[in-house]
């Protein structure tokens, strides 16, 4: 239970299980630099397992700094409380919440604060162009309700370029981007997604092209298991029924 134990207003909290793994699993994935997506359900805890990687990241990397990124005013505010309730800031200390874009430049090149807190909206594709910020220290970004960029105006600043990374059954893939005169397809293999357009396909097109492939796996998903309460094995009976059953 080591590194286990926080003190959240007073009060004495350890892990439930699920926390605790997801602890775990973390601090793997850490100690390979990778990155990964921690699934959870609403009231499941994801602040207090924040505030545990968070805690262990800066008591055993002198380098560490956290920035945890959410999508919404008054989730950015939850996150400041609980990480000053836990202890991971002063409760004096100034606030970890970056209010503009300059700000945001600005601290990601001091030595101080090693924690920040941004709203998405603070990132725009437009700051890929030229050279990145300087940095000081060792960023981990923690992303909070990110599946609200899969819809809506943040959606939109997925690009669809080479290498950018998308997740997939809570695994991340880069994306290859084929050109070619042939008809537009996604196909799946290992760690990586491969986009087919035609040259010079419009942003929109190469969108449009991912969520028709996202809406047949999805179709795929719930055929297959739905077939399975009527063929419980893989049998030529449900093999059958999955080509009655899937336009694939």
């Amino acid at each position: 239970m080591r590194n286990c134990v926080l003190f959240d207003a007073g009060h004495k909290k350890v892990p439930r299980p699920h926390q605790f793994f997801g602890l775990k699993a973390a601090q793997e994935r850490i100690a390979k630099r990778e990155g990964g997506v921690i699934w959870h359900t609403q009231d499941s805890g994801k602040s207090i397992l924040m505030v545990l990687i968070a805690k262990w990241l800066l008591e055993h990397d002198p380098e560490a700094r956290i920035l945890v990124v959410t999508d919404r005013d008054e989730l950015d505010k939850q996150i400041e409380g609980v990480m000053k309730n836990a202890g991971v800031i002063g409760a004096d200390s100034p606030s970890p919440r970056i209010t503009s874009r300059a700000e945001f430049v600005q601290k990601l090149g001091a030595a101080t604060p090693r924690l920040l807190c941004a709203l998405v909206h603070k990132f725009d594709p437009v700051d890929l162009n030229g050279p990145p910020p300087p940095l000081q220290g060792r960023f981990y970004v923690f992303v909070d309700e990110c599946h609200r960029t899969q819809g809506g105006d943040m959606n939109r600043q997925i690009q669809y370029v080479e290498r950018e990374s998308h997740y997939l059954w809570g695994r991340r893939y880069l994306l290859t981007v084929r050109e070619a005169d042939e008809k537009p397809l996604v196909t799946l293999s290992h760690r990586r997604i491969t986009l087919t357009v035609r040259t010079g396909s419009s942003l929109e097109k190469r969108a449009a092209v991912i969520h028709a492939w996202h809406k047949d796996l999805l179709e795929y998903v719930v055929v297959h298991e739905m077939l399975h309460l009527i063929a419980p094995s893989h049998s030529e009976h449900f093999l059958a029924l999955m080509s009655k059953g899937s336009s694939d």
